[in-house]
């Protein structure tokens, strides 16, 4: 159990770190030059600029994974539940990405691997901590 939770944070916090920095970026930078996004990724969206995508990147993926990690740390006992709930945010931003912008690279597999993972781990950590209560 205590494995899965120290993979479970380590996941968590690339996911928080990733996200708050290139979400800020964003913010700051609208355009995406500053974080090499080019201007005409946007066309098609609903988008004008990455304005929008990047406060979305910080409150969605970012501060939702930092609450996430404050959860696991406090060893909260609906913690499982906001790791699948995370690894699932986490695929969908990315599956709405590839859509929407109608292309695809590494870093979207990368992630979408990343959202798969913790809602493995969360089932996992969630049928441990059933099997754990039920023992008594």
């Amino acid at each position: 159990m205590k494995t899965t939770r120290l993979l479970s944070i380590a996941i968590l916090v690339l996911v928080a770190v990733c996200n708050l920095y290139f979400g800020a970026r964003m913010i700051q930078d609208p355009s995406g030059a500053s974080v090499g996004l080019s201007h005409t990724l946007l066309r098609g969206s609903v988008f004008n600029d990455f304005y929008i995508p990047g406060w979305i990147l910080v409150v969605a993926l970012g501060l939702f994974a930092l609450f996430t990690i404050i959860l696991v740390l406090k060893n909260n006992r609906y913690y499982p539940f906001f790791i699948i709930v995370q690894g699932i945010v986490v695929m969908t931003c990315v599956v709405v990405q590839m859509v929407i912008l109608g292309n695809d690279n590494f870093l979207q597999y990368f992630f979408l691997m990343t959202g798969m993972f913790l809602i493995v781990l969360g089932a996992f950590q969630y049928q441990l901590k059933r099997a754990r209560l039920n023992s008594f």
